[in-house]
């Protein structure tokens, strides 16, 4: 009897299920691809003026994609510690700079947004 076949009759039926289930999984990863799948976001980046640029990326337009809300969402945000200087870029599309709220402490720093079409709140620590 070869060694194969001793784990064979251990093992063989799992790793026979293990295959079509490897086997099936690969096969609906190929039928995720195509015009089915979306993608849409921004990014984000700091030019050499010091002014913030974005940039959209994605294999549909802007305007074609539906967000759902939950009522208070998340902002992206991003924090970046430069030696004594930390900067927070939040991401509030569609917000007035006045319907910002920022809190601050010596670790912390909390923005908001409360209005009548949106509610963000970030904590920043």
């Amino acid at each position: 009897m070869a060694r194969d076949d001793i784990w064979d009759g251990f093992f063989g039926e799992e790793f026979d299920a293990f295959n079509r289930r490897i086997n099936r999984m690969f096969a609906d990863l190929e039928n995720l691809t195509g015009s089915g799948v979306k993608t849409y976001g921004y990014t984000m980046y700091q030019g050499p003026d010091g002014v913030p640029h974005f940039r959209e990326f994605g294999n549909t337009a802007g305007g074609n994609v539906q967000i759902a809300s939950r009522g208070s969402d998340d902002p992206f945000c991003d924090v970046v510690k430069d030696g004594d200087t930390v900067r927070a870029t939040v991401e509030l599309p569609g917000i007035a700079k006045e319907d910002i709220s920022l809190e601050g402490t010596a670790n912390t720093l909390t923005v908001s947004v409360d209005n009548h079409k949106k509610q963000f709140s970030k904590t920043l620590a």
